[in-house]
């Protein structure tokens, strides 16, 4: 079911850099983030509350003070990501910035490295690390 997921969370992801693309046209990219994630608290405030797990879910946040800084560092986190990718689509397009963009599974990798030690890599794992890395250089220096 993950592959399922992450191949739906892509779809998803497209559909949304091609409209955020020409949406940037109209509308102030302050804006569009801010109406964006607007709508998704409410939508996932529905979710919490829709499935009565608000209490247990909210809690969980505060349980400790490693796990609220854990919250505070991904919030952070997910907001600079959003506004340098739609500044990145405003200032070039949405095909070759998610071009770029699609090297974070190299990242993922060396922070969760540097973070936790953790390493889940096997040799197929870096052998498409470093194409994808290739990739993107292609596409930055052919596009300059």
């Amino acid at each position: 079911m993950w592959a399922l997921y992450a191949i739906i969370a892509a779809i998803f992801w497209g559909i949304d850099y091609a409209l955020t693309e020409k949406a940037l046209q109209y509308v102030p990219f302050p804006v569009l983030i801010c109406i964006e994630l607007f709508f998704g608290v409410l939508t996932m405030l529905g979710i919490i509350f829709f499935t009565g797990s608000y209490k247990l879910d909210f809690g969980a946040v505060f349980s400790s003070s490693k796990t609220l800084l854990l919250v505070i560092v991904i919030i952070i986190a997910f907001n600079v990501a959003n506004v340098f990718i739609v500044l990145s689509i405003k200032e070039n397009n949405a095909t070759v910035s998610g071009l770029i963009e699609i090297s974070y599974p190299f990242f993922i990798a060396l922070f969760s490295w540097l973070f936790f030690r953790d390493n889940n890599l096997n040799i197929g794992a870096i052998s498409g690390g470093i194409f994808i890395l290739a990739g993107v250089s292609l596409i930055y220096f052919s596009n300059r």
